[in-house]
């Protein structure tokens, strides 16, 4: 099945996924080393507004899309096979559960294998 995240995406509030939309401002600008686009074949910019996050590593580093949208309820995963942008998908992913505690997640990863994510997020937090 390959190296997967997975989450049971809860609904944010409007406060919430503003304040989702400003960390994860700080994230991606602390993560300027990890090329990451749209998709890993539509070089459009990294969406991060009132309407989603989503984002992917850049063609051979690139797997599946990392996608959040505020307002659904449902269960979602997001393969990275470990390629580099997986580091920013644990960094979000942290943050996410941060801003609402009911967003939960879970990983194939361990602490090791999470922790360049979380250097990412806490340097984010500075």
């Amino acid at each position: 099945m390959g190296y997967t995240h997975y989450w049971n995406n809860e609904k944010f509030t409007k406060k919430q996924w503003l304040e989702v939309i400003e960390r994860g401002k700080k994230i991606l600008s602390c993560a300027t080393v990890i090329p990451l686009q749209f998709d890993y074949d539509d070089p459009k910019p990294v969406e991060l507004s009132k309407d989603c996050i989503r984002f992917n590593g850049v063609e051979e580093d690139g797997h599946e899309t990392f996608l959040v949208d505020p307002f659904k309820t449902d269960f979602e995963f997001c393969k990275t096979a470990l390629k580099p942008y997986d580091t920013v998908v644990v960094a979000f992913l942290i943050m996410l559960n941060d801003v609402n505690p009911e967003f939960e997640w879970s990983s194939d990863g361990d602490d090791e294998d999470h922790e360049q994510g979380r250097k990412l997020y806490e340097e984010s937090r500075q």
